[in-house]
């Protein structure tokens, strides 16, 4: 090796070849180092990007998962909504209804008291006619009774009255 340095130093053609392919050795590993710099700096980048991708499709997949349950969530309020808006509605008739019953009540509680206060006075009328009744009645049988003796009295005597008549028919042609 000597020798070749010694004739290379020799000989200047062969010391600008010497120099020449130095140059492009240095240029060539300089190329590879840097590339190889890259190449790392790349992959570096490429496994970054790699758990920011995989950290993303996570949250991406999160998030439709939350999107997911905001239109479920969605769908589910709408229907509330509109349910709320037949209530709101029904509620309204129910209202309307409720009023209605109201003022009939108030009619049927005006015709409760006329009709309770006729009936009260047909009570108390039932009361004085059973009161009028029971009197008429005892009157009634207390002149039935009388009318039987009455007649029991004048039964005795239409018998005496034809018993003396018997007995005058029957003295009177005795005294002819």
């Amino acid at each position: 090796m000597n020798e070749l340095f010694s004739n290379l130093n020799s000989n200047d053609m062969w010391m600008y070849i010497a120099a020449i392919v130095f140059a492009i050795f240095l240029l060539i590993v300089l190329v590879v180092v840097i590339s190889s710099m890259r190449v790392k700096s790349y992959e570096n980048s490429f496994a970054a990007l790699q758990e920011e991708n995989v950290e993303k499709s996570k949250q991406i997949s999160t998030l439709q998962k939350e999107l997911q349950e905001f239109r479920v969530k969605n769908e589910k309020n709408e229907q509330e909504l509109q349910q709320f808006g037949k209530t709101k509605s029904d509620l309204e008739e129910l209202r309307l209804t409720h009023r209605e019953s109201k003022v009939k009540h108030g009619e049927l509680e005006k015709m409760h008291h006329q009709v309770q206060s006729q009936l009260s006075n047909k009570e108390n009328m039932y009361k004085q006619l059973s009161e009028d009744h029971e009197v008429h009645m005892e009157r009634f049988e207390s002149m039935h009774d009388d009318i039987n003796k009455l007649r029991v009295n004048n039964a005795r005597l239409l018998m005496k009255l034809e018993q003396e008549e018997r007995i005058t028919s029957s003295a009177k042609p005795s005294n002819k």
